[in-house]
């Protein structure tokens, strides 16, 4: 088997009932996508806040390849591994990490105004960092306890002094009330 690139190819989103089109396995909302022959006319704009929206990150835009654990990028929750296979690179950092509830960052979705990458989410502490942006829409990284604990003291949570509203999913409810429990 030859792997080579294909320059003649693009990855487009695809409208629902298109032929070809495949489910992104991530979050059942995020919309389908094709490959084509034709370069799609549209930015991919729409597509990064829906998954921004949607807590999604995506390399190259929120993380460089090495620089994540997979729990860091919420791979467990987007069907981006899985606990019941072994054999794969990192098994055994994502079982144990797993097996001792002991996750210490994830991304999140937030949203607030005048946000950049790389500006520090805060509350009395630095909680983490802004990793990407497309208008009101933003992904962070943060440490959970550190954000769980700021949450329960009633800290406001802020970037650069502006108010931001945190985006919970039901996983991260779970997760922030486990890692007080850990105290």
């Amino acid at each position: 088997v030859a792997i080579a690139p294909r320059d003649d190819l693009f990855v487009a989103i695809a409208q629902e009932g298109t032929p070809g089109q495949f489910a992104d396995p991530r979050h059942p909302e995020l919309p389908g996508r094709t490959i084509s022959t034709h370069k799609p006319d549209e930015t991919c704009e729409g597509f990064a806040e829906a998954r921004m929206a949607l807590g999604v990150p995506e390399q190259g835009a929120d993380y460089a390849s090495a620089e994540v654990f997979p729990a860091d990028i919420n791979m467990d929750h987007l069907s981006g591994v899985d606990l019941k296979k072994g054999c794969f690179v990192g098994q055994e950092v994502v079982s144990r990490m797993h097996r001792r509830g002991n996750i210490r960052r994830r991304t999140i979705a937030l949203t607030g105004t005048g946000l950049t990458p790389g500006d520090t989410l805060m509350a009395t502490s630095p909680l983490g960092e802004v990793t990407s942006v497309r208008g009101a829409q933003a992904l962070a990284r943060v440490r959970i306890d550190r954000f769980a604990r700021a949450e329960a003291d009633g800290e406001a949570i802020h970037v650069n002094d502006n108010p931001v509203k945190i985006v919970k999913q039901d996983w991260l409810v779970g997760e922030m009330a486990a890692s007080l429990n850990h105290d």
